[in-house]
């Protein structure tokens, strides 16, 4: 764990067609690197059953110490970063 996230949630109900911005922050605690997954789960009723969609959003997190030099590497990702964050 990289630390804490931020993520300021209240229970919403959309319509057909709409959609919703949850802005999720990393609150680091360590210098370091973090690869991990959001999990979002919407849930919906209709007709006869409940539907339920999963879906996963990957998440890259990269905390470096603060100096000169560090602004030109914090621009670029490592040549390691997992998948799908690679140009």
């Amino acid at each position: 764990s990289g630390g804490p996230l931020r993520l300021p949630w209240r229970d919403t109900q959309l319509g057909p067609g709409q959609s919703i911005e949850v802005p999720v922050e990393f609150v680091p605690l360590d210098c370091g690197e973090w690869c991990g997954e959001i999990l979002v789960t919407a849930c919906w009723v209709g007709g006869s059953a409940e539907v339920k969609e999963v879906v996963q959003i990957p998440t890259y997190m990269r905390v470096l110490h603060p100096h000169p030099g560090a602004s030109d590497i914090a621009a670029q990702l490592p040549v390691n970063v997992a998948l799908p964050f690679r140009p």
